[in-house]
Formats: C-alpha cells, structure tokens, sequence
C-alpha cells in the first residue's frame, strides 16, 4: 500500500532534483562566473607519479609540516557557497561550469583514456539530444563522490583543530574528516563516498591526500572517475579583489585508468552574514 508519507517524500524527492536542475541551468554562470584577481591553476612542482609521492615531496618541503594549537590554527569560520571551477576547461573547449551541465562545448580528444572518452562522448551526445543528462545520482540521493564535492552548489563549512579538519557540505550531507599528521587508514576495509583524507599544515595552507574514494563523476554532464581516483589538495584563504575572503583549493587528480593527473582550482566564497 501507497502510503500518505510515502507520497509526500517521493514529491519531496522530485522537487530537490529539479530545484538542483533550475539552479544548475538558470543561476550557473553567475555562481561559477571566473572573478577578477582569481588566481590561476597551479601545476604540481614537478610531474609525480602518484599522489603518494605529490604529498609526500609536499611534507618534506614543509619540513614535516607546521605543528599548529587552538591558539595557531587559522579560522575558516562562517559560511562558504562554491565559485569559481575550472573543472570542465579540463574536457571541453570552452568549457564552463554553466556548459558542463548543458549542450555546448567540443569534447577535448586524448585528455582521457579510450574507454572513459567513448563514455564522455556518449553523455555528451545524449545531453546535445535532450537538453540535459537523462540520468543523474543525486537525483536519487546517491553519494556525489569527493571530486563533485568540491563544487555542490549552496554552503559549506569548516572546522579546524590541530589533529582534524571537518569540512561540511550542506547539499548531500557530506562531511569529510581530514586527519591531521596521520597516516591512511582503512577501518571498513573498502571505498566509501568520500574516502580517507590525512593532511599537513604548511603556515596556514592546508595540504590534504585522499585515497580509497567510490567511482562517480566529476559533475553532472563531465566525465566519469574510476575507485583509483586519489587527491591532492591545497586550502588556504586569500582576500579577493573586492576584500572578500575566498578559500583558494588548488587539486591534482591521478586516476589512471581514466586520464594523466589532472590539475584545476575551486573557489569557495565566505557569505557575509547580516
């Protein structure tokens, strides 16, 4: 039997999925919109292998990181919404955050493997023929996976301590816990949403590595990522041109049985609270 709540949580249901669409579609270009004084992509130092060996050579150039108290640590206190993302420049010329999700945009050749790129291919064409990607996880509630984490539209926030970094994510309910000075450890002996993070702190930049992530996508309309998937990642505040603070992530992908590392920069912007 149907019940009344069953009703009401399936309308519940399709109501996010096309409040997320009419967001993605009608408010896009504004929220991901490059700002004045962003900064651009930085590439790893030099070429690594892995991403074992990108944190590693990190750390030993900060001399094993710096060792913060409550007293050190930086604040990144309020709330954050995403902004800028140079993620689908990476697999579409032209590519924009407001394209990524919409037709437009010539798929980049030779970025990713054979079979991941004849899979980009076909999802690019089906939104080219729809208007949109017929088929989305969060539509049903799935896990985004840590590389779309990084976008997901509304607010974040963080909580730092010497030994963790809590970074919360309102839209799904994510919360990713970075370990401070740690090493990897896999209590439940597999991949989960968001995978295993440890961290160093270099002055107030924030260096994360996270290992033993689910296969997802990258967004809505991109590319997909494979359960090798790793990151390395750099937090730090900066002042924008307009003075307002931005959380500045700098990340390197290595997930090879999908594409060479790839790099790009995420923006977070703080909301000033009246």
């Amino acid at each position: 039997m149907i019940t009344k709540q069953f009703v009401l949580k399936a309308n519940m249901l399709v109501f996010l999925a096309l409040g997320i669409q009419a967001l993605s579609f009608a408010q896009m270009e504004t929220l991901t919109d490059r700002r004045i004084g962003d900064p651009e992509v930085e590439s790893p130092p030099r070429n690594f292998a892995t991403a074992e060996e990108h944190y590693n050579f990190l750390l030993d150039e900060a001399d094993g990181g710096t060792q913060h108290t409550m007293a050190t640590i930086p604040v990144w206190d309020g709330l954050w919404s995403a902004g800028y993302n140079s993620m689908p420049s990476l697999f579409l010329d032209g590519g924009s955050m407001a394209v990524a999700m919409s037709p437009g945009g010539a798929v980049k050749e030779g970025v990713l493997t054979p079979a991941y790129e004849a899979q980009f291919r076909a999802r690019r064409a089906e939104i080219e023929e729809y208007g949109e990607q017929l088929y989305d996880r969060l539509t049903t509630c799935q896990y985004p996976g840590t590389a779309r984490w990084l976008w997901e539209p509304y607010v974040k926030e963080f909580a730092n301590t010497p030994t963790q970094t809590w970074m919360l994510n309102d839209l799904m309910n994510e919360t990713r816990r970075v370990y401070i000075n740690a090493e990897h450890v896999n209590i439940d002996g597999k991949h989960s949403a968001t995978g295993d993070s440890i961290g160093f702190w270099d002055n107030d930049k924030l260096i994360i590595w996270t290992k033993w992530i689910n296969p997802a996508d990258y967004l809505r309309g991109m590319p997909l990522t494979s359960n090798q998937l790793e990151m390395v990642e750099s937090w730090q505040v900066q002042l924008n041109a307009e003075g307002v603070r931005q959380l500045i992530t700098q990340v390197t992908f290595y997930d090879p049985l999908v594409c060479n590392p790839l790099s790009l920069l995420s923006t977070c912007i703080h909301q000033a609270l009246n």
